[in-house]
């Protein structure tokens, strides 16, 4: 069931939670085409996979390893995520909380950049609070 978005019954002044709750049944329809295309890209997956291995052009793969991911293109509201994220400060990873962010790709690298940017920061914090004693005075030209 797909709504009308143009309806004036759809409402104009919705929240996030209200438009979502709307379009349940759109998304409960898609997961259902996911799931068969995912079948179907599996099945051709190891047919591809097959025919390679037979004619020794690769290794075969199997199929568990390999991950199929579908991106939705409907609208996020990050403020909220990010506000949610930022309340749950102290009981999830970096990690996790990194992964709940659409626009980061992979958590596990983001995490790392974070670290070694901090690690950085602190350096230069600690390298500014003391610095080296440059000797400018040349002993060797007295006069």
């Amino acid at each position: 069931m797909v709504p009308d978005l143009s309806d004036e019954s759809f409402g104009n002044n919705l929240s996030g939670v209200a438009i979502k709750y709307k379009l349940l049944g759109f998304e409960q329809m898609i997961k259902n085409k996911e799931r068969y295309f995912t079948e179907g890209l599996k099945s051709r997956f190891e047919m591809y996979n097959h025919f390679l291995a037979i004619r020794k052009n690769m290794q075969k793969i199997p199929i568990h390893r390999v991950d199929i991911i579908f991106t939705h293109n409907l609208p996020v509201n990050n403020l909220e995520t990010a506000q949610m994220l930022s309340q749950l400060d102290n009981m999830l990873s970096l990690e996790t909380k990194l992964s709940q962010l659409d626009f980061v790709s992979d958590a596990k690298e983001e995490a790392e950049l974070v670290r070694k940017e901090k690690e950085e920061n602190t350096r230069l914090f600690n390298e500014y609070r003391n610095p080296i004693e440059v000797n400018t005075y040349d002993e060797g030209n007295e006069e």
